[in-house]
This record gives C-alpha cells, sequence and structure tokens, in this order.
C-alpha cells in the first residue's frame, strides 16, 4: 500500500471538481464509489458545501463549544490523501473503506467530516479521503503534525498484517528509523540502475528493464515509471544532485527524449484500455440475467442517458457552487465593511481600557469622582456597542435570509429541469407495436363461440 498526501488546499469546491471528476472533464467516469462520513447527507455534490460551511461558521462553533477565539485564521482548511494497493491486490469496496476509516483513525480525524471517493483508472485499486480539518462540533483545526510518518507506519503494519510487504523499501526505513538512523525513499531499483551504469546510455537500459523511462520535464530529467507516474530521479539517488545526473547523461542527446507529459498520458491510457478490456471480459463471463434483473435494465432504460444526466447533474453543480461562492464572498465583505462603518475594534479596544481602568481604580480617583465618572462612560461605551452588534446582526439576517430564499428558488428550478428530463426521456422511448386488426377480430370471434 501507498500513502500520499496531497498538498493542503483552501478550497472543498476545487477537491471535490478533481476528485468527484474526471480529469479536466465534467463527467464522472473514473469514479467508482463515494462515501460521506460524519455528516447528514450521502450525496457527494452537497457533501463539500456542508464541509465549505463548516469552516465559514469556526468562530460560531469554537464559541458554542466555550473554545477560544484566539489564534490565526485557518487558510487550508482542506486535507486530502491517497490509499493505493498494489496491482496484484484487488480489495472491494467493504474492506477499502474499512481500511480507509483506519487510517483517518490513525490521524485522529475519526470525528471529522470526510468524503471518501474510489477511483477505477488506474491499474492499482486506490482511494482518495478529502478530509475537513475544522472539527464540526468544537471548530478546533486538527494537527497534521508528522501525518506523513503515521501513515507510512500505518502502511507498513497493514503490509505485515495482510502477510505480504511490497514495499521493501519502507519496511527498512522503518528498522532505521528503530535504530535512530535517519531516513530518505529511494527506490532500489532506480539506485541500483545508477550504480551498474558506466553512461548515459547504460542508465536508460538499466533504467528500461525495471519498468522505467527517462524523460523531459517541464524544468529537467525526470523518471516516468509503469503506472505513469512522474518523478524527480534525483530525489531517489542518495546523495546524487542535478550536476551529477547531467554529467552521467553527457554521452546523450537529451532532446531526444520522450516529452514526460505525453508519455505519462500513454501510459495511463493503455492500462485504463486493458482495464475496461478485463471488465467487459467479466460482463461476457456473467451467468444469465434472471427475470428480476431484466426488469431493473428494462427501468433503467427508460431513464435517460448518463449522459444527458451527467451534464445536467453538473450544471447544476456549477451553479449551486456559483451561488454558494457568490453569498459568501458578499456576506464576508458586507460584514467586514459593517465592522469598518461602526468602527467594532476601536470599541472593543476602548472598552477594554476602560474596563481595566475601571477595575481597580486609584483611592485619589474614588475621592475626585473620576471613577464614578469612568464607570458611566464604561456603561453608555458597552450599550452603544450592543446597539452598532445589533444593527450588523439585523443588516447580515438579511442578506442570510436573502440567500436562502435564492437557494430555495435554485433548488425548486433544478427539480423542475430534472423532472422535465425524465419526463423527456419517457417520451422518446419507442411505443409498443400496434396488434393486427384483423387478428384481433378473429380472437374476440373464437373467444363469442
Amino acid at each position: 500500500m501507498i500513502p500520499r498526501i496531497a498538498g493542503g488546499g483552501r478550497s472543498f469546491k476545487g477537491a471535490y471538481a478533481y476528485f468527484g471528476h474526471d480529469k479536466q472533464q465534467a463527467t464522472k467516469n473514473r469514479v467508482e464509489w463515494t462515501h460521506t462520513e460524519n455528516m447528514l447527507t450521502d450525496d457527494p455534490d452537497k457533501a463539500w458545501k456542508v464541509m465549505a460551511y463548516t469552516v465559514y461558521e469556526q468562530a460560531r462553533l469554537k464559541e458554542a463549544s466555550g473554545q477560544k477565539a484566539t489564534g490565526r485564521k485557518l487558510q487550508k482548511p482542506v486535507f486530502s490523501y491517497s490509499l493505493a494497493w498494489h496491482p496484484e491486490q484487488n480489495p472491494d469496496k467493504e474492506h477499502m473503506l474499512e481500511t480507509a476509516r483506519k487510517s483517518v483513525a490513525v490521524l485522529g480525524f475519526t470525528e471529522h467530516e470526510m468524503l471518501i471517493v474510489a477511483h477505477r483508472d488506474e491499474p492499482q485499486r486506490h482511494v482518495h479521503v478529502i478530509v475537513n480539518r475544522v472539527h464540526p462540533i468544537t471548530g478546533i483545526a486538527a494537527d497534521l503534525t508528522n501525518s506523513k510518518q503515521k501513515l507510512s507506519d500505518f502502511a507498513h503494519a497493514y503490509e505485515v498484517e495482510d502477510g505480504k510487504v511490497y514495499c521493501k523499501q519502507r519496511e527498512d526505513n522503518v528498522q532505521k528509523r528503530k535504530e535512530g538512523k535517519e531516513t530518505r525513499y529511494a527506490d532500489q531499483d532506480i539506485v541500483k540502475a545508477w550504480n551498474q551504469a558506466a553512461d548515459g546510455k547504460a542508465f536508460i537500459q538499466a533504467l528500461k528493464n525495471k519498468g522505467f523511462h527517462l524523460a523531459q520535464g517541464r524544468k529537467r530529467i525526470v523518471l516516468v515509471d509503469q503506472y505513469g507516474k512522474i518523478s524527480n530521479p534525483t530525489r531517489q539517488l542518495p546523495g546524487v544532485k542535478a550536476k551529477d545526473l547531467r554529467a552521467k547523461l553527457g554521452d546523450l542527446n537529451l532532446r531526444a527524449l520522450f516529452d514526460a507529459a505525453s508519455l505519462s498520458d500513454q501510459i495511463q491510457n493503455k492500462a485504463r484500455r486493458k482495464y475496461d478490456e478485463r471488465q467487459k471480459a467479466a460482463v461476457k463471463e456473467s451467468p444469465p440475467s434472471t427475470p428480476a434483473v431484466q426488469a431493473k435494465e428494462h427501468a433503467e432504460r427508460l431513464l435517460p442517458s448518463p449522459e444527458a444526466q451527467n451534464r445536467l447533474q453538473n450544471r447544476h453543480i456549477q451553479e449551486r457552487a456559483k451561488h454558494f461562492e457568490h453569498y459568501q464572498t458578499l456576506l464576508e465583505n458586507e460584514q467586514e465593511r459593517l465592522h469598518e462603518h461602526y468602527k467594532i475594534k476601536e470599541r472593543q479596544a476602548a472598552i477594554k481600557s476602560l474596563t481595566d481602568k475601571t477595575a481597580n481604580p486609584s483611592w485619589w480617583h474614588k475621592i475626585r469622582g473620576k471613577a464614578r465618572a469612568d464607570l458611566l462612560e464604561l456603561r453608555d461605551m458597552k450599550r452603544s456597542y450592543r446597539t452598532a452588534e445589533g444593527r450588523i446582526s439585523e443588516q447580515m439576517g438579511f442578506w442570510e435570509k436573502e440567500r436562502e430564499r435564492t437557494a430555495s428558488v435554485l433548488a425548486q428550478r433544478h427539480a423542475n429541469e430534472k423532472a422535465w428530463l425524465f419526463e423527456k426521456a419517457t417520451e422518446m422511448q419507442p411505443m409498443r407495436s400496434i396488434p393486427n386488426p384483423a387478428k384481433v377480430k378473429a380472437r374476440d370471434l373464437e373467444h363469442d363461440k
């Protein structure tokens, strides 16, 4: 098993747009199944919005749960990673889901909102886990310290328990860490190819024998493995720098190397074709359908085409996302404008300063009546502050209601469009054949006799 952590993100919409759809496409053919945790919805199109709204309400969650509102604002609430099995392994959905849950528990995210997406576009079975760092009850952001190490240890324990260790390098690193030594991942096949090759041609040939290809990347020479993954060769070679790599490849015409992105796409497309062929072969070998299965297939034929449903669904997703982002930006800007207009920060600072001043007044201030004057001024300040907060809350409440109203209108329109699509698909089904009138008359005469 190979765990891989993606870069932290700001947008749940962007994460779902990538993991929940085909690459740079609006279709969802590569998505095998999805699953949500700690949310009141199983719909992935709604799940990312739930997580985004939780982040939006983080301050209120902290206040409601009695947490301190101190600390910097969370910039990257999206945490995502993948778990990939070896191509020889073929875990089912239940096993993949249970393994993903265990990995989440290792990271300490069991109570957090998450969306799990399984893909089928690669030779190896794999899932992507999208986690909301903001706790849905306390509002506290999860700590990501040593997440990579935790997942690595989890993957190693998984392979040991499964009975076969596929990643030998990770096992060696685990032993080195136990001995207190520093570790760095290095593919032993690449290391051996480097050590045994005297020049660039020998290095390329040794890499090909192990399933790797040397290719031209955007900025440097890179490696493309048998699954289409692109990596920097110097990161796999301890102690080897870029200048050492260029020196060994001095006998090669580097401009003649394949483009890394194109080569990666070719390898992945070939893997997808093989996967599709295996799927078709499995369908051909499946037993004949029963009457119940035939009835289900007939019902599915009455539905709109998957392409039409996907187009409509993707347009609805985009419109809901646009609506959400529009009002979220509007609310943030309006709140900031009102706070500046009513000088909320200045009022808070003045109240705090006067509160500290009146907490323990000197006897001289008491005699002169200054302490009483300060208390009256503090009371007026607090009254004025509450009035300003009330006006801000009233204005923000108006925009909240407006967001709910427009969201309801949008949802109703989407429901009408979906109903229209299904109705149109039903109308376009071929009509049943009309009975022959002569046969009907003969049957009726026979019945009368």
